[in-house]
């Protein structure tokens, strides 16, 4: 058994040191993207109230962020499990 890890039910295992900096940034990155899509939606919601503005152009920008603000959203989340070796029980 490698030095750092336990068997059984309380299983730790270490994260090669290798991969902990990509996964930083990946975490990092898809905060970043959530915080950043969810101002356009949110922008672009409140343009529509202030405006009246329907172009269709601001349908497929929010239908974009939307899909984006998800993928960033997940992407974060999945690494951030996989960091803290977490298991989600559904």
């Amino acid at each position: 058994m490698p030095p750092g890890s336990r068997g059984g039910a309380g299983r730790l295992v270490l994260i090669p040191s290798a991969l902990l900096p990509a996964q930083i940034v990946a975490i990092l990155l898809g905060s970043f993207g959530s915080a950043a899509n969810s101002a356009v939606i949110a922008l672009l919601v409140r343009a529509r109230r202030l405006f009246g503005t329907s172009a269709s152009v601001n349908y497929l920008i929010v239908n974009q962020s939307t899909m984006d603000l998800c993928s960033c959203v997940l992407i974060a989340l999945t690494v951030s499990l996989k960091v803290t070796n977490a298991t989600v029980i559904v």
